[in-house]
């Protein structure tokens, strides 16, 4: 009787290839190449070759963000959350891939309508863990301006923040955006 049970069985293999650091990069570049023509599924496709086993190239966090990325931009914003989560969560103690799925997470937030747990989020990164990049610090502020100008209509926070833009991050290409026009008033 056992012998009919071993032949009815099936057996899957399953071989995991890893991927070497230069094919790593290669993914993360053509899935930047797609991202930048727009095509996001494509590059969703390239940059999870570069999570995938393997050595580590230094791009896992970055291609993980981008990933968060492209489906925002498809406004999947419930892949996009569950991405930038997975970011949070896989990179945390990398402050600036944190850094940058909050920000992620604000900008989902924000294309739900849900400016004002976008606001939260982003104060409340910059107040207790700002990212070590100051590029990024400045543009999360300055996407808290954004919304209460844009979105809110609150000029006068708005001003505001775009001031601690040009007070905190003078040098800050996003301070010389338009908008910081809006402070001289």
């Amino acid at each position: 009787m056992s012998s009919l049970f071993a032949q009815d069985r099936q057996e899957i293999v399953l071989t995991l290839e890893e991927i070497s650091v230069s094919d790593k990069l290669a993914h993360f570049n053509k899935g930047e190449a797609f991202r930048y023509n727009f095509k996001f599924r494509e590059a969703v496709q390239e940059y999870e070759k570069v999570l995938s086993l393997g050595e580590i190239s230094g791009k896992e966090s970055e291609a993980h963000y981008n990933i968060g990325l492209c489906y925002t931009w498809t406004q999947d914003f419930q892949e996009a959350r569950q991405i930038f989560a997975e970011v949070k969560k896989t990179h945390a103690n990398d402050n600036t891939a944190t850094a940058f799925a909050e920000y992620g997470l604000a900008w989902v937030d924000t294309r739900e309508g849900k400016y004002l747990d976008a606001i939260d989020r982003l104060q409340q990164r910059l107040k207790d863990k700002p990212g070590a990049d100051k590029e990024y610090n400045a543009v999360m502020r300055f996407h808290i301006g954004r919304v209460y100008l844009k979105h809110l209509k609150d000029y006068d926070k708005a001003k505001d923040e775009f001031r601690k833009v040009a007070a905190t991050y003078p040098n800050s290409e996003i301070a010389k955006h338009p908008y910081m026009k809006l402070i001289k008033d």
